[in-house]
């Protein structure tokens, strides 16, 4: 039998090893140091019912061979929600660790999970070492990593005094974010769905201050239409610029006389190879000045969230301001912010705050709380960055590359850490493909090995 060990027990994990289970010839331990996290990751654990999924049910299916599997689920449970329902995200992520508790039962003498760090990867002709913070050790001859987003890039601030920090909330989903309802003004640096994510929280508990959202281009995202798809033919889009790219969708989108949400669910399924067909120049392009602009269309909430919105803007609660912040002072009184507006005059100008919040979402892993395994496994050369430094470098099913260039025999990735690679990979629909892919690849290496295990070469 194959033994897999896979790191990080969110969303990532749960399908790679829910995936893997399906093969007889495969055995699965699954890593994740957090219990509150597994099978759920910081996205589902939220335990507020007005946190909703950003894509209908019927699209949320873990199982790559069924996707009808989650409105099912929700069907037996009688929670009141169909297909084309925004499901609260908490409900999401019971739905994934009860399909994680019901394989430890059905499957126990192959799957096992371990409540532990990891804090390194050997990686050998033997197979993988994976070594755990207590000091133990386990062999398997495959892993995984399924580490998901890392945490908000902590904001530079200036603390002028020993109680300053208590003003600054570095991670929105931290107990800290719970002292926001005391304040009156509440800034929120980024306007993308984690800023989202806490205006509806302290909207559900009744907050009455006011908030604002900063962000370089001030835009929020956009809401998903009314279920619907296109009725005409499928755009074939293709070229090696990612403006070319981006306007010929807009073209089309334009002359369907459709909403344009159906077009960009229509060439979803093509992104990945779009991307990948990309120069690198013009990738690092796309990044760097039409990422913003593709997110707000791309990642939407539900309807009922931008109605939300739009009312509390028109009601002078909620202000969405374009600008690049210049520099945080934080004293026990709140936080001074200097912030420059992308206008003609270009000005700076101060603004005073209860309370800050870094909502900029995930970046880059490297150097980051809970990825030191993969700095540690970059530092020995056992992979390495991709090249935009969205995450590791990876081909094919999600082998992943060395130093060298050399694929590292035995190791294996999928979900956000293929971001560089294929673009589109952070996304349930995304994942369960990749988690299929793999175990079906691991199955075949299983059963090429056992004749040689039966003969005792």
């Amino acid at each position: 039998m194959t033994r897999i060990s896979i790191i990080g027990g969110g969303v990532s994990g749960a399908c790679a090893a829910l995936h893997a289970l399906q093969s007889q010839a495969l055995s699965v331990t699954l890593f994740e140091r957090e219990r509150r996290l597994f099978g759920r990751g910081p996205a589902y654990s939220t335990e507020c019912a007005h946190h909703l999924l950003n894509v209908r049910a019927h699209n949320m299916s873990i199982w790559q061979d069924d996707h009808n599997d989650f409105v099912a689920w929700l069907e037996r449970k009688q929670y009141g929600y169909g297909a084309n329902d925004f499901v609260p995200r908490k409900i999401f992520g019971e739905y994934v660790s009860e399909a994680l508790a019901t394989a430890e039962i059905r499957y126990r003498d192959r799957f096992h999970v371990r409540h532990e760090e990891v804090i390194d990867l050997e990686v050998g002709t033997a197979g993988v070492r994976t070594v755990l913070r207590s000091g133990k050790a386990e062999m398997s001859d495959l892993a995984v990593l399924a580490l998901g987003n890392p945490r908000p890039n902590p904001l530079l601030v200036t603390y002028l005094d020993q109680k300053a920090r208590d003003r600054i909330v570095q991670d929105p989903w931290s107990p800290s974010s719970r002292n926001l309802m005391e304040c009156r003004r509440i800034l929120l640096v980024g306007s993308g769905l984690t800023a989202v994510d806490v205006v509806v929280d302290l909207v559900r508990l009744g907050y009455t201050g006011t908030i604002t959202m900063v962000s370089r281009h001030g835009l929020l995202p956009n809401a998903h239409a009314v279920p619907g798809h296109l009725t005409v033919a499928a755009p074939k889009i293709g070229g090696t610029s990612a403006l070319s790219l981006l306007k010929a969708v807009r073209r089309f989108a334009e002359k369907s006389g459709e909403p344009w949400q159906y077009t960009i669910d229509c060439i979803r399924p093509h992104i990945q190879e779009l991307w990948q067909g990309l120069p690198h120049a013009e990738q690092g392009r796309f990044l760097k000045r039409l990422r913003t602009f593709w997110d707000v269309h791309r990642h939407r909430f539900a309807p009922e969230l931008g109605e939300l919105l739009k009312n509390l803007r028109s009601d002078g609660k909620l202000r969405v301001v374009a600008a690049k912040i210049v520099g945080i002072a934080v004293d026990s009184n709140g936080a001074e912010v200097r912030v420059k507006r992308h206008s003609s005059d270009s000005k700076t100008f101060k603004e005073r705050f209860d309370m800050v919040v870094n909502c900029t979402g995930a970046h880059s892993p490297f150097g980051r709380p809970g990825f030191e395994l993969l700095d540690k496994l970059i530092d020995r050369g056992v992979c390495r960055p991709d090249k935009h430094g969205l995450g590791i470098d990876t081909v094919g099913s999600g082998s992943v590359l060395g130093r060298d260039g050399g694929i590292t025999e035995g190791l294996y990735a999928l979900g956000p850490l293929r971001k560089g690679t294929l673009w589109e990979s952070t996304a349930v629909r995304e994942i369960r493909a990749q988690a299929a892919l793999l175990s079906k690849e691991f199955a075949e290496m299983a059963s090429f090995a056992s004749p040689l295990a039966a003969s005792g070469e």
